[in-house]
C-alpha cells in the first residue's frame, strides 16, 4: 500500500488526478504529478518518473519550477545513439 508523503493534502485535486505517462499501469494514478511546461500539452509525470526518464527538468528558487516531456525538452527530442558500422 502506498502512503502519502507530509503535504500531500496541500496538493490541488487536478494534479493528484493526472495520470502519469511514463510509469507502469498501476501506479499511473497514485501521487501527485507534474505537467509538461509547453504551451497545452497534457502529458504528466511523477517527478521521480521524470528524472529517472532523463526529461528536462528546470528547477528553481521559487514557484517557477518548469518539466518538459520528451516531444518539447528544450533544444528536442533526443536522438538515439548511433550504432556502430557492422564489424567495427
Amino acid at each position: 500500500e502506498l502512503v502519502d508523503a507530509a503535504g500531500f493534502d496541500l496538493i490541488p485535486e487536478a494534479r493528484r488526478k493526472l495520470k502519469c505517462s511514463l510509469c507502469p499501469a498501476p501506479l499511473k494514478a497514485s501521487g501527485a504529478k507534474l505537467q509538461c511546461h509547453h504551451g497545452k500539452c497534457a502529458k504528466a509525470f511523477h517527478p521521480t518518473c521524470a528524472l529517472g526518464h532523463g526529461l528536462a527538468l528546470e528547477l528553481h528558487d521559487g514557484a517557477d519550477n518548469r518539466v518538459f516531456c520528451e516531444a518539447h525538452r528544450p533544444g528536442g527530442p533526443r536522438r538515439p545513439a548511433a550504432r556502430p558500422p557492422p564489424g567495427g
